[in-house]
Formats: C-alpha cells, sequence, structure tokens
C-alpha cells in the first residue's frame, strides 16, 4: 500500500483550502504534495495528469456537487479514495455520500489535527480492504 503523499483539495473557497492545508501539514508533514482546485473542470484536469494518493472535495456550486464531482472523478477513471470535506452537517446527505463512495464524510467546523489523523487512518484502512470501492 503506497503512502499517501499526495493529495487534492477541492473546494472554491481559497481559506479553505489554506485551512486543510495547513492541517495536512501538521499531520502528515512538509514533504507531501498538496495540489488544489477551486472548480470540477480543474480538479478532473488535474486528476488526468496524475492521479493524487487521496483527494478532499467540498460542494462547489449548486451544480458542481460533491455527489457530481465524485462521479466525474471516477468517470475518469480515478480510483483512489475521496473525503468530502464540507459546511453541511446534514447526517442524511452524510449517509447518502458515504453510499455513493466517499470514504469519509468531514464538517469543517470540526476539522482539526485530530480529525484528519483519524480520516487518514480510515483511509489507510479502505485502502487495505480487499472490499475497497
Amino acid at each position: 500500500m503506497p503512502d499517501l503523499i499526495d493529495f487534492l483539495i477541492i473546494d472554491d473557497k481559497p481559506s479553505d483550502i489554506g485551512h486543510l492545508r495547513a492541517i495536512i501539514h501538521m499531520v502528515a508533514g512538509y514533504d507531501v504534495t498538496v495540489r488544489e482546485a477551486t472548480t470540477a473542470a480543474d480538479a478532473i484536469e488535474t486528476v488526468a495528469k496524475q492521479q493524487p494518493h487521496l483527494v478532499f472535495t467540498d460542494h462547489l456550486s449548486p451544480t458542481d456537487t460533491a455527489f457530481s464531482t465524485m462521479l466525474k472523478l471516477r468517470g475518469i477513471g480515478y480510483l483512489g479514495p475521496i473525503v468530502v470535506v464540507t459546511g453541511l452537517g446534514d447526517p442524511v446527505k452524510r449517509q447518502q455520500l458515504l453510499a455513493a463512495g466517499a470514504v469519509a464524510v468531514v464538517f469543517k467546523d470540526d476539522l482539526d489535527a485530530a480529525l484528519l489523523a483519524q480520516t487518514l487512518a480510515k483511509v489507510r484502512e479502505s485502502l487495505a480492504s480487499p472490499t475497497r470501492h
């Protein structure tokens, strides 16, 4: 199983990207690659060039939801784990995102180093599982 050293953050808010980037560096160190995309189209282009080990995505707009972004990523052959980082605290949406293939759904208001470390452990566990999506 490869180490998680290449991350893609998909979010339309630069402040949220910066916050997640800082937490990733706190937990995973500064030797990791953290790329960013502010639109689903940018994300598709980025992933088509080089697939990251892990994608973090948010709802980008009413039309580019986390659901549609996940479908677009899968549609171009991305098989890696996807974590949804969202400001929406709806437990029904959380379950729907997990059923659609997200490895985890993290609420932005709860995001800190401890939660990211737990999430990365869950991602590693999913990568080691033979029933992985």
